[in-house]
């Protein structure tokens, strides 16, 4: 993992969804990359935010959450976000 914050918060996200799912909780991991605006094809993380990709890191890291991608950013920007880290989940 190269993302600072990823590394400090994924085994943390994936303890609270175990802490909290026998009550009916369930923790959403959301990928707004879009792939166009927001992550340019030069950039470092074109490559990694591709469904494919997402699919291999859910794999790889074990996560026992959702992990979903919202390639049309309606979701994200349902709930007001303006800005977000890209390096999150890459």
């Amino acid at each position: 993992m190269s993302c600072p914050y990823l590394e400090l918060y994924l085994d943390r996200l994936k303890i609270i969804q175990t802490e909290f799912s026998a009550d009916g909780f369930t923790l959403i991991g959301l990928n707004s990359a879009n792939g166009k605006n927001d992550v340019s094809a030069q950039s470092e993380f074109a490559a990694v935010s591709t469904f494919e990709n997402m699919k291999a890191f859910a794999h790889q890291h074990e996560l026992n959450f959702p992990y979903l991608w919202d390639s049309t950013q309606d979701v994200t920007c349902s709930f007001g976000a303006i800005q977000y880290t890209n390096c999150l989940f890459n």
